[in-house]
């Protein structure tokens, strides 16, 4: 639910914080949406979500709170699907105009898809869902971190349940913006070993990073 993140900034030492859903899917590629069909990871956020933080758009521009039927694109990914700003991009058979194509920080970024909030969970019959939540803190050392993160995943609902959240935690490292320099997907090259992924019920790394660093082995 959504809403958890108005339980998750009431929490001390957290500064910000941000939600975030995901989609796994396979998006046709070139022109007309004729292509080959790549296997793209979606991501929905709201305009003024702090992931944006440091992004520069080459071609137009961020959507706007409401807008629908629009798209942004990584630099690498229009890259990859062959798309440049103004085409149409089909994402679970909806027909999408991208609006934006950005250059991120750091390479991980430069690879998503990324839709509003609302129009992703729309389309995934998700409204007012979210797969996890990123949260910067105000101290980002580590005893600062643990304490976070474990009163985080203390959260429960009304019934005193666990709420078995998936919150990802972001240092503040000065500028705000998320510490990718660790991502496996980043560090892949043609001579990476043979990779073998695995994941429980309860693993605190989210499936979506093997599912990139899954992308990335095959593009190498």
């Amino acid at each position: 639910d959504a809403n958890i993140a108005e339980r998750i900034a009431k929490i001390p030492g957290v500064r910000s914080v941000d939600c975030n859903l995901s989609d796994y899917t396979s998006i046709p590629t070139g022109e007309g949406d004729k292509g080959t069909e790549i296997a793209t990871i979606v991501l929905g956020w709201r305009p003024d979500s702090f992931m944006f933080k440091g992004f520069k758009f080459v071609t137009g521009r961020n959507y706007k709170e409401g807008e629908r039927g629009v798209a942004l694109l990584g630099i690498r990914q229009a890259d990859i699907l062959k798309k440049k700003g103004g085409d149409k991009l089909t994402v679970d058979g909806e027909s999408l105009t991208v609006i934006g194509i950005y250059e991120g920080p750091t390479g991980i970024e430069n690879g998503f898809v990324v839709l509003p909030l609302t129009e992703l969970q729309r389309m995934k019959g998700a409204k007012g869902k979210v797969t996890g939540f990123s949260v910067i803190l105000k101290d980002g050392d580590e005893k600062h971190a643990r304490v976070a993160k474990k009163a985080i995943e203390d959260l429960q609902d009304e019934k005193g349940k666990s709420l078995r959240l998936a919150a990802d935690l972001l240092a503040n490292n000065g500028n705000g913006l998320p510490n990718y320099e660790l991502a496996s997907d980043i560090r892949v090259t043609k001579d990476s070993p043979p990779t073998f992924f695995a994941h429980a019920s309860n693993d605190p790394v989210k499936s979506e990073n093997s599912v990139l660093m899954y992308l990335a082995l095959k593009r190498a």
